[in-house]
Order: C-alpha cells, then structure tokens, then sequence
C-alpha cells in the first residue's frame, strides 16, 4: 500500500503517456508524501489531459484524507464508488516506497519496475474548492493484495496498470465484469523488483535522488519506529 512515491523521469511524461495538450512539467521527485501535489492523468473529450492533484480525498467521516482505496470493497462506500465510476484517472510514478517491520525498527524498500520504467496506477479523483473558493482536484490510489515478491513486505499493492489497460481503465463506467476483475489481480513479481534504500526516506523533508539507491541495511542507516515519518 503506497504510502511514499517517486516520479523521477518527468521528461518522458508527455511520450510515454501520450499527453498532446501543453501542461507544466513538474520537476523530478524522490520523496512524495501524502497532502503533496502528484501529477496525474484524466481523460477529457477523448483526449488524455495532465493535471496537478493534491495525494489525498477528505471527508467529513474521516480523520485523514484517504489516500488509498481497496479495489476489491471500493463499492461499499456510496463516495468512492461514485468517484470510481465518473471520476477515474492513473497517478504517474516510477517506484514507491513500503516499509518492512524488523524487530523495533522498519526498513523502507524502493519498489520499482524491473526495467525502471514510468508507471501508472489506478486512482480516482474529486474536485473541491479550497479557502480561497479556488477549484482543486484531489485523487487517491487503488489498491490490492500483494504479489509474491511483495508479500513479505506488506500485504496491499498499488493497482499498477499496464500500458494496455490504461485507456479502459480511463473510458470505463463499470466496476464489474472481467475487466475490472483483472485489476484486482497483482502486478506480476517477475516484471518487478525490490531493495532496501536508507532511512533518510522516512523524513518528508528529505527529497533527494540518493533516497532511491539501494543499500546495505544496518542499525546506522535506520531509526527507532518512534522517530518515523518526522
């Protein structure tokens, strides 16, 4: 279950997802947290559009945004069911970070693509005005059992699309059928890989290419569980 993300390669962007329409390229990012902007894809009058959301759904029912939905109970909540049949779109990345529980410390692990490519996952959105009564999007990810690689990390995946399934996904009003069935299966382990990086990464303010490069785990590199996510 994502809880950190990374979106490295921006300048392949507009190619890999074929998006026409000018939009402004955010810079690279290694450290994406909740509340912060994400770039994502919707689709308008058939044509893919790239928009700036905000990582993360308020309600009036819960405490946090939701930044995550499970694939397979979305349904039972009347609002993110509705959002999933009107409002989908694919939250860009290319890796994300899980954390791994080790005695009193949790490990972070990068999880990329095999081939370090971008990637989109499944995400629905909403539109809400803020303080000022300007127009903001917000968005949240689909998620899924995990594969095998991932299992012993955690237990939930992001709904990661392939290429194939991207434009389906974005035109498609139903969550039954064979095709959204599909979804719920997990990425397969052999497209992906998975290594330890450094404890810097449990810090929002941290945001650096280093944050993705695999290490050697050891007592150094990691701090207690009460100082996670400072």
């Amino acid at each position: 279950m994502c809880g950190r993300f990374a979106l490295r390669y921006t300048d392949l962007v507009p190619e890999r997802f074929q998006i026409f329409e000018p939009f402004s390229l955010p810079i690279p990012r290694y450290n994406i947290a909740p509340t912060q902007d994400i770039l994502a894809v919707i689709l308008q009058n058939n044509t893919r559009k790239a928009l700036t959301m905000t990582w993360g759904i308020t309600t009036d029912w819960q405490k946090h945004p939701i930044i995550n939905a499970r694939a397979e109970s979305i349904e039972q909540k009347p609002m993110l069911a509705q959002l999933l049949r009107l409002n989908r779109c694919i939250v860009l990345c290319d890796g994300y970070y899980e954390w791994k529980q080790e005695g009193k410390q949790k490990i972070p692990y990068f999880i990329r693509l095999r081939d370090d490519a971008l990637f989109g996952v499944a995400g629905i959105f909403t539109v809400v005005a803020n303080s000022a009564g300007q127009m903001r999007y917000q968005c949240a990810m689909l998620t899924t059992a995990a594969n095998e690689l991932l299992a012993p990390i955690h237990s939930r995946m992001d709904v990661i699309l392939s290429p194939q399934q991207e434009d389906p996904w974005l035109k498609s009003y139903s969550s039954k059928g064979p095709f959204f069935s599909e979804l719920q299966r997990p990425y397969p382990s052999a497209a992906m890989e998975i290594y330890p990086v450094s404890g810097r990464v449990n810090s929002v303010r941290n945001d650096a290419p280093e944050l993705t490069a695999s290490i050697t785990p050891s007592n150094a590199d990691f701090p207690a569980q009460g100082t996670l996510f400072s």
